[in-house]
């Protein structure tokens, strides 16, 4: 499992021997989402009067695959901006409207959904053809 889980952009051996270790049967959870917020990688939505608002992320869940998921998601962005040909997929759209911080949470977020999405197939990670990865 951890070496199907470091096929993935970003994921390490460490990260995946972490996260193949401490991840409970994914069958546990309803979706993609559900794993996501688990690792506390989906924002907290506070309300008050009736407004809903996206708030930061919770620091009570597991901090350490969080984080190991987050260093990786900033060494991603790091490299895409020191590349001199940025791109137009997903992730250089983030970074040029959100700050460096959201953005690199939002790519660990996307990297725990295809951690679930790894897990609950049971499949190899096959990147897209022709889409540069993170």
């Amino acid at each position: 499992m951890s070496r199907r889980l470091a096929s993935i952009a970003g994921v390490g051996v460490l990260t995946a021997m972490a996260i193949a270790s401490t991840t409970p049967d994914v069958s546990n959870f309803g979706s993609a989402r559900n794993y996501a917020g688990w690792l506390c990688l989906t924002p907290k939505h506070p309300s008050t009067g009736g407004r809903p608002r996206s708030g930061g992320i919770s620091t009570m869940c597991n901090r350490y695959i969080r984080r190991l998921l987050y260093l990786s998601a900033t060494v991603q962005l790091m490299v895409r901006r020191s590349s001199r040909h940025p791109g137009t997929d997903w992730l250089s759209r983030k970074l040029a409207t959100k700050e460096t911080r959201v953005a690199a949470i939002a790519q660990a977020n996307r990297m725990a959904r295809m951690i679930y999405a790894l897990l609950r197939d049971g499949k190899s990670y096959r990147p897209r053809v022709g889409v540069v990865p993170a």
